[in-house]
């Protein structure tokens, strides 16, 4: 039952979608539900993936990236489908390539004084979480709008 459940942070956003004009684009059925592309939608996608679990949520946006045309605007401004996706693929292309340190990331959200001695199975977590994310989005092609 897990493809019914919701994850998406704003799963109205495709109601400004008069015409299914960006469901249509990106792939989606339009109305109210997982949008797909914003963080808790990607975070659901890469964990189903990484449990090897068919994911048969029914995205109003982008259910597929391999079909979707995501864009930014055309002097590069990013647009809502496509923001989430480059954030994680620039933090996971900085992950893979040691130039962010979890050790160090995992400080900037808030204290962890009473947890001293879990900092580094956190560290840990934060490593894995954002590069299942990371495969999951890592290929994806974003475009100029024209």
């Amino acid at each position: 039952h897990a493809h019914e459940t919701l994850s998406c942070a704003s799963q109205s956003k495709m109601r400004w979608d008069q015409g299914g004009f960006k469901a249509s684009r990106l792939g989606g059925s339009g109305g109210n539900g997982n949008c797909g592309y914003c963080y808790p939608c990607l975070i659901r996608k890469a964990s189903f993936q990484k449990a090897l679990i068919t994911d048969n949520t029914e995205y109003v946006a982008i259910p597929d990236f391999n079909t979707a045309k995501v864009k930014v605007g055309k002097n590069g401004s990013v647009y809502a489908e496509s923001k989430d996706i480059l954030s994680v693929q620039y933090a996971g292309f900085r992950l893979k390539n040691g130039l962010i340190k979890p050790k160090i990331e995992i400080h900037k959200s808030g204290t962890l004084q009473g947890v001293y001695d879990e900092w580094g199975d956190i560290a840990g977590m934060y490593a894995r979480g954002l590069s299942e994310v990371y495969r999951l989005v890592k290929d994806v092609t974003v475009t100029k709008s024209n």
